[in-house]
């Protein structure tokens, strides 16, 4: 046959031609010359059908590639399964794979740059989440929530720019359900499980992205719809367009996109007190409160030198505790060290040739508050020291105690916006432990005003007062008054930096009742200049 004259280089060139595997796998059966193209050592043909479809991993020799292309090929493309609650054993590989999948987009890209070119990981989950059901179900079993694998979540949650996609036509389940859970009392639905906020509350911001998908989704509703389909692509809620892994030694801490829209919502006072005391029976609709008649609002942040060394009002850290905890400080800061921890992840299909652990940068910290491993589930185990040099050395003493440093372990940022008038902001920014083994997490707090804040004398006694206008730009004394024209935001900033969900309240308002409060979302709007 012609091909048995032909370099094997050359037949694997030509194979690099074919548009699918069936049609690589026949022409390997050609001849013994093509067989050999095909099956060499080096796997040229399986690295280059790796590159074409995923974003290429360095340091991966052509044979862990070729494994992995066709292990992803059997779980993704051939036989993906059913999602109901993420339990069974086909749900939970998949998984591994979308979340693999997530953490590895743009991995041959440097940090902090953004990427020219689209990652084609984000493609091959776009795909996939278009042949399956992955989003369709979304809360749709919310019922059965201690059941339902938490990795399923986690992963719908990282994929909210496509909930929020009006194209997709997914249709919004629980509706009802996540309305009762934003405008719940922050007692019975936080946004963190522990104290020093390790552990992400996956479930209420998942309710908040179904939320805001039925207003942005819906045409029937008219609420945000409209205003979804008058955005250009670029305005619209997009993937991440960078790596959302960073290498060990680089801090955790970064900046947030300069340019951001966004939406809020509340409840009339009369009906917050019914929407709580009320049970959840899935037939009972409130009318929310969102305006959508001016546009969405807009937020522009500013990381500049003057905005990021103002001093941090104490008035504003008494309502918004916006410091990471010396425990969170701690847990990152040993995240970011170069020396490598592992974790064993007994779902993987295993190989001799294909790196199968995780390292803590991928798990939330066994020594996190509540840290709990599910029974019902094959999850990530503790590997045991094996050598003297592995053993943990043995305390001693406390702790040492890590004050929050600005710029290590948080950053400050001031900010202006239009909601139906001009506001000014000043929030800060600080990373978040894994969440199922994603990183990429960071908490958001935002003082937003909108009448001038009096500024007082230091000490906050005796003092004149001066009005701080937009004239005085963001230069925040230590001391400051909050006053009716003030807005607290609080939330967390999905992996990728892209879009940030919480929960907005009033500060004046009555702690144990918080009824003037509701949910928020932005997304990042940066155009080709604006990374």
């Amino acid at each position: 046959m012609a091909f048995n004259l032909l370099a094997i280089e050359i037949n694997e060139h030509i194979s690099s031609y074919l548009p699918t595997d069936r049609d690589v796998c026949n022409f390997r059966l050609t001849c013994k010359t093509t067989n050999a193209a095909v099956s060499s050592h080096r796997c040229g043909v399986w690295r280059a059908l790796f590159a074409r479809r995923y974003d290429m991993l360095p340091g991966k020799t052509g044979l862990e590639l070729k494994m992995l292309y066709q292990i992803r090929a059997r779980f993704l493309y051939k036989l993906p399964p059913i999602f109901h609650m993420g339990q069974e054993s086909k749900e939970i590989r998949c998984m591994e794979h979308l979340r693999n999948l997530v953490v590895e987009s743009y991995a041959d890209k440097s940090i902090g740059c953004k990427a020219r070119e689209p990652s084609k990981n984000i493609r091959e989950l776009r795909r996939f989440m278009l042949r399956t059901n992955f989003l369709d179900k979304i809360l749709s079993r919310f019922y059965d929530g201690p059941n339902i694998n938490p990795l399923l979540h986690t992963l719908q949650l990282v994929f909210t720019h496509w909930h929020l996609d009006h194209l997709l036509r997914n249709p919004t389940y629980g509706f009802s359900h996540s309305q009762h859970v934003v405008y719940a009392h922050p007692t019975n639905s936080p946004m963190f499980l522990d104290r020093d906020r390790f552990r992400v509350n996956i479930d209420f911001f998942l309710h908040t992205a179904n939320f805001f998908k039925y207003h942005m989704t819906s045409e029937d509703e008219q609420t945000l719809y409209p205003l979804m389909r008058q955005l250009e692509y670029d305005q619209k809620p997009r993937a991440w367009e960078g790596p959302i892994k960073q290498p060990r030694g680089v801090p955790l801490v970064k900046k947030l996109g300069s340019h951001w829209k966004g939406s809020y919502a509340y409840l009339d006072p009369e009906d917050m007190p019914h929407i709580r005391e009320m049970p959840y029976t899935g037939h009972c609709l409130f009318t929310d409160n969102i305006d959508f008649q001016d546009g969405f609002q807009t937020l522009n942040l500013d990381f500049s030198h003057s905005a990021s060394t103002a001093p941090w009002p104490r008035a504003f850290d008494s309502h918004l505790d916006a410091l990471p905890s010396n425990p969170l400080c701690r847990t990152l800061h040993s995240l970011s060290k170069h020396k490598k921890r592992r974790f064993q992840d007994t779902n993987r299909i295993h190989h001799p040739l294909i790196d199968t652990t995780l390292d803590t940068s991928l798990e939330t910290p066994p020594s996190s508050p509540g840290y709990i491993v599910h029974q019902t589930l094959t999850m990530p185990h503790r590997i045991l020291p094996t050598s003297a040099e592995d053993m943990p050395p043995t305390p001693t003493s406390p702790p040492p105690v890590l004050t929050p440093k600005k710029g290590v372990n948080y950053l400050q940022f001031a900010g202006s916006g239009n909601d139906t008038e001009r506001f000014q902001c000043s929030g800060i920014v600080h990373p978040l432990p894994p969440q199922h083994g994603i990183p990429g997490w960071q908490r958001v707090t935002i003082m937003k005003f909108f009448d001038p804040i009096s500024s007082s004398s230091a000490g906050g006694m005796g003092g004149s007062t001066t009005p701080l206008t937009s004239d005085d730009g963001f230069e925040l004394d230590d001391d400051v008054n909050i006053n009716n024209g003030c807005w607290a935001y609080e939330g967390v900033v999905l992996p990728g930096g892209m879009i940030m969900l919480g929960r907005w309240w009033s500060p004046v308002d009555d702690m144990e009742e918080r009824h003037c409060m509701g949910p928020f979302v932005f997304w990042n709007v940066d155009g080709e200049e604006g990374q």
